[in-house]
């Protein structure tokens, strides 16, 4: 098929109220914005059984990207593309892969939180330079040129985040037959180490009994209720402020947190200590005219801020260094594993992360009988803790 664009042709299509294309031969489009702007792409009916996709690429733009250079560039992705078919590989942009692996593997599966986390660092920091790439055009000193200029923003942990998912597309990729490999796997060390941080949590006991009394200390209030609630129960400060009526059985002395709440998009059971239960309890006034077990003080419609608890907490003393909301679970952690409860009961009611992910979906009662032992005895601790602070 002869050509049906020329330079000259080029400069003199001229812009309209609506963007259009015009064609040049095999694949190759100049799309024209209202704006003047001009760019060239690769558009490909690929038909795969019965089934008829069609795939686009962005080249780049005219006249940095001339029509001999334009055409050079498509003639590179056909050979690119029909080596992949010969490899039994389906083609599709890294764009293409990501968005299927954002449908599939990240939105329905873990916290609505982190998935836009994930959209966010996919948008701002991996499309600009890998979105109309073809896995195969992806290589180890592309990615480390994408997480090098993340890290010349000044970011140390974010850059090894990014690199993360682009490795669980790219995996993704193999396992559904559209790459080759993880290009990811070869920039181990490339990156400056991320310096590990943790929540801010007290270590010594005698500092959590303290704390202990200072909370009880506090004018009753959402902030008071919700920051003992967090001590006793030691969930995610998101999980405790967001807590709806609708999820406790007080009869059974139980908190049952529904999966599209949880990290990990698993339903979560906290068997309530009878501190715990006393404390949700004292609110209960509340229940008829707000569905939060903890309201914001001056909106009950609403659930308690994310800083009205951290708030409180520097009030009383305790700053970013010392301790923070999320600390809790940290000294809880340490006080179970001290007195020799289970690792598979405590890290079942932290809710972490089981690497089995078939039987991660159906273990939320894994250990209960255990867990509701192990809880009552914990808020039995940091009752002592307190009394022991008593001067």
């Amino acid at each position: 098929m002869l050509s049906v664009l020329t330079e000259k042709k080029i400069r003199d299509l001229k812009p309209k109220e609506k963007r259009y294309v015009v064609g040049d031969s095999d694949c190759l489009y100049l799309e024209i914005m209202p704006s003047g702007t001009k760019a060239w792409q690769f558009r490909q009916r690929l038909k795969t059984g019965e089934t008829v996709t069609t795939t686009r690429k962005t080249l780049g733009h005219y006249p940095a990207l001339s029509l001999y250079e334009a055409r050079l560039e498509r003639d590179r992705l056909k050979i690119a593309r029909e080596r992949a078919r010969g490899h039994g590989l389906t083609a599709a942009t890294f764009r293409e892969i990501a968005e299927d692996w954002y449908a599939k593997k990240c939105a329905p599966v873990v916290s609505a939180k982190y998935a836009r986390a994930q959209r966010s660092r996919l948008e701002m920091y991996v499309y600009p330079t890998l979105a109309d790439k073809f896995p195969e055009e992806i290589t180890a000193p592309i990615v480390l040129s994408l997480l090098r200029a993340v890290e010349a923003q000044g970011f140390k942990d974010v850059p090894h985040d990014v690199c993360q998912l682009i490795g669980q597309i790219l995996r993704f990729g193999i396992a559904t037959g559209r790459a080759e490999r993880d290009v990811t796997q070869d920039l181990r060390g490339a990156l400056t180490p991320s310096r590990q941080t943790h929540y801010a949590s007290l270590k010594n006991p005698r500092e959590v009994g303290e704390l202990m009394r200072a909370l009880y200390a506090l004018p009753d209030g959402s902030a008071k209720r919700l920051l003992l609630f967090n001590a006793y129960t030691f969930v995610r400060p998101s999980e405790a402020r967001l807590a709806a009526w609708s999820e406790f059985d007080l009869e059974n002395a139980e908190w049952r947190i529904p999966s599209e709440r949880m990290k990990m998009r698993r339903v979560h059971i906290v068997p309530l200590s009878r501190q715990a239960l006393e404390i949700v309890k004292s609110a209960a006034a509340f229940q008829n005219v707000t569905p939060w077990a903890f309201p914001a003080p001056r909106k009950l419609s609403a659930p308690m801020s994310n800083m009205t608890a951290l708030a409180t907490l520097r009030r009383l003393g305790y700053d970013g260094r010392t301790m923070t909301v999320h600390g809790f679970r940290s000294i809880a952690s340490t006080a179970l594993y001290e007195h020799g409860w289970t690792g598979a009961a405590i890290e079942r009611q932290l809710a972490h992360v089981d690497g089995n992910q078939v039987r991660a979906a159906y273990n939320y009662a894994e250990y209960l009988p255990e867990r509701r032992e192990m809880m009552q005895w914990y808020a039995d601790h940091l009752d002592a803790l307190r009394e022991s602070c008593k001067i």
